[in-house]
């Protein structure tokens, strides 16, 4: 006898393959979805992959991962091509310790490495696969992948700039030695010719000793533009020598106390009677060569003396500290002053703005000035406006560093 499904039971029935059929289609979404970011996650793992190998494989330097023992299993073509092998899987075939052209060298920079996980910045020699040597900056690093350590290690090709460097020191080299011979030059000739120029002068006095009385007017002006020729000519022998002096020999330095130093400089100039100088009352010491010290400020002070129409001539001295290890000292006169575009060309050598008729000079004693602050390890500067006084500023550091 066959049953009949009530309205009831068809009704349940029917739920039962909808609650079914729902859950499928559910877990077909669920089984979708985790294929889509399934592919999504291999897609983005394959660009980056893509994306290390570019990186890896076009990057400038050199690179190698090593095993912690040193054998090699990766490595770039730059690396390939710093190290010159013939066949890329040469590389893989060696350790990192047949890169080193010092044994010693690697043992140390491994263990480092090993020990501090970082070795930075290195400058060392690898050595080819022809054992000619390759200057690099190394740098290694000690990294963890899936609970093995290995190492990283970035060599950069320096070689071009180490031939750059060589050819400078020689250039250098070569430079020292033609500016040796200048300055042996420039100390012989000024030093050799005041011999000839006394002998000159000597004998021009000779000749208006003998001919005194006898000379015509024109012949005495002849023999007196002669001995002044040769008074000017021996003034620039003695500042030129003075000049190449500068730096020529070592001088101790001393520890000076500069406001003596300056009181007995100005009482040796025997400056005219219408000059007054101004100094500070107190003053620092400073560690300098005296003979420099003295070329600075007399060269200052007399310039500022000479160069000055006033009929009352001041000449002030002073001094502040401009830094924790420099003075900064000034000789500030009110003569006729320097227009500002000169304030440079002034300190260079036979520089003058001023003919002999005007103002008599050689026209090299700020060239000592500036020189000399330099063997100082200072500097000179200059603040002036025409027809109102200058100022000049030399600034020295407190204390001279010791060679060596």
């Amino acid at each position: 006898m066959k049953h009949r499904m009530s309205e009831k039971e068809r009704h349940t029935t029917g739920c039962k393959h909808e609650t079914r059929a729902a859950g499928m289609r559910e877990e077909n979404e669920r089984l979708r979805r985790e294929i889509g970011e399934r592919a999504l996650v291999e897609e983005a793992l394959r660009e980056s992959e893509l994306m290390y190998r570019t990186l890896f494989e076009g990057a400038p330097v050199g690179i190698v991962l090593a095993t912690v023992d040193g054998h090699i299993f990766g490595y770039n073509d730059t690396m390939v091509k710093l190290v010159g092998c013939s066949e890329s899987e040469a590389l893989g075939q060696i350790d990192l310790a047949d890169l080193f052209q010092d044994a010693e060298e690697h043992r140390f920079m491994m263990e480092r490495a090993r020990a501090e996980g970082s070795v930075r910045d290195i400058e060392t020699v690898l050595k080819r696969q022809d054992t000619t040597p390759v200057d690099v900056i190394l740098n290694v690093t000690l990294l963890t992948s899936r609970d093995e350590d290995f190492l990283l290690m970035v060599a950069e090709d320096i070689t071009e700039r180490k031939q750059a460097e060589k050819k400078l020191q020689e250039y250098a080299d070569q430079l020292e030695e033609v500016n040796a011979e200048l300055s042996e030059y420039a100390y012989a000739v000024p030093h050799d010719i005041r011999a000839p120029l006394r002998a000159i002068r000597n004998y021009a006095d000779f000749l208006e000793e003998d001919l005194r009385g006898k000379l015509g007017a024109e012949q005495k002006t002849y023999l007196d533009n002669l001995s002044r020729a040769v008074v000017e000519a021996e003034a620039f022998a003695k500042d030129l020598l003075a000049l190449s002096r500068i730096g020529w020999k070592a001088v101790p330095v001393e520890t000076v106390d500069v406001g003596g130093f300056l009181r007995t400089l100005v009482d040796s100039l025997q400056l005219p009677q219408d000059v007054e100088v101004l100094m500070a009352d107190a003053w620092p010491s400073v560690e300098v060569e005296p003979t420099l010290m003295q070329q600075i400020f007399q060269n200052l002070i007399t310039n500022a003396v000479k160069f000055n129409e006033s009929g009352r001539k001041v000449v002030e001295l002073g001094w502040t500290e401009t830094d924790e290890a420099h003075f900064e000292f000034f000789v500030r006169d009110n003569g006729i002053g320097i227009d500002s575009r000169y304030s440079e060309q002034i300190f260079r050598v036979f520089e003058r703005l001023h003919t002999n008729k005007e103002y008599d000079g050689t026209g090299i004693g700020l060239a000592i000035v500036k020189k000399a602050a330099r063997k100082l390890n200072g500097s000179v500067r200059l603040i002036s406006t025409l027809g109102k006084g200058s100022t000049f500023f030399v600034k020295l550091p407190k204390t001279q560093k010791k060679n060596g």
